[in-house]
C-alpha cells in the first residue's frame, strides 16, 4: 500500500514538473513566428543626427525665449525706476502716492505679461521638439521636459 502511494506521488510530481516545460516550449515556438524582430543596435546614425538637430533647435529657441524675457524685464525695471524717481519728485502727497501706485501697477502688468509670453514660448519650443523627435523615429529621447521650469 505504501509503495503504491509513493509510486503515485512520484508519478504526479513528474507530471507536474514535465508538463509546464513542454507547454512552455510549445508556447515559445508558436509565438516566436508572430512577434516582430527586436532591433538590437539602437538608433541609426541618421536618427541620431535628426535628434541632435531637434535638440539644437529646441535649445536655441529656449535661449531666445530667455533673452526676450530678460530684455523685457530689464525694460520694466528701468521704466519703474524712472517713474518712481519722478513720483518722488512730486511734492503733493496725494499725487505722489497716485504716481507711485501707477508705476507699480504698470510694472506688475508688464511682469505678468512677460512671464505669460515666456511660458508660452517655452512650451511651444518643447512641443516643437517633441514633434521633431517623433519625426526622427526614435522611441524615447529621455529629455526631462520641464527641467528648465525653474528658470
Amino acid at each position: 500500500m505504501i509503495t503504491k502511494f509513493i509510486s503515485a506521488s512520484v508519478l504526479v510530481l513528474f507530471a507536474l514538473t514535465a508538463l509546464p516545460v513542454a507547454f512552455a516550449q510549445d508556447a515559445a515556438t508558436s509565438t516566436a513566428t508572430t512577434t516582430p524582430p527586436v532591433r538590437v543596435g539602437g538608433p541609426t546614425a541618421e536618427q541620431l543626427a535628426c535628434v541632435k538637430t531637434a535638440v539644437e533647435k529646441r535649445e536655441n529657441s529656449l535661449i531666445a525665449t530667455l533673452d526676450s524675457f530678460y530684455a523685457s524685464m530689464k525694460a520694466a525695471f528701468e521704466t519703474r525706476k524712472t517713474e518712481l524717481l519722478a513720483a518722488w519728485s512730486i511734492t503733493d502727497g496725494k499725487e505722489r502716492r497716485k504716481a507711485r501706485t501707477e508705476a507699480w501697477k504698470k510694472f506688475n502688468k508688464t511682469f505678468k505679461d512677460s512671464l505669460k509670453k515666456h511660458r508660452a514660448d517655452r512650451a511651444a519650443a518643447w512641443r516643437t521638439f517633441e514633434q521633431d523627435a517623433r519625426n526622427c523615429k526614435v522611441p524615447a529621447t529621455g529629455e526631462p521636459k520641464g527641467s528648465d521650469l525653474s528658470i
